[in-house]
């Protein structure tokens, strides 16, 4: 009974992390577009600053 409990987990888990990489596939290139308007966003503070 443990060892199908324990696979059962394990399962879920490979499961969990197949869908989070999906997840970060599908996001992947809207993180990227945040990432960018972040990096020219702190360029623009910079300038202001200085």
């Amino acid at each position: 009974y443990y060892s199908i409990n324990s696979f059962f987990l394990s399962d879920f888990l490979y499961y969990l992390l197949i869908v989070t990489f999906l997840n970060h596939l599908y996001t992947y290139e809207n993180l990227y577009g945040l990432f960018q308007q972040y990096e020219s966003l702190k360029v623009h503070l910079q300038s202001l600053i200085i």
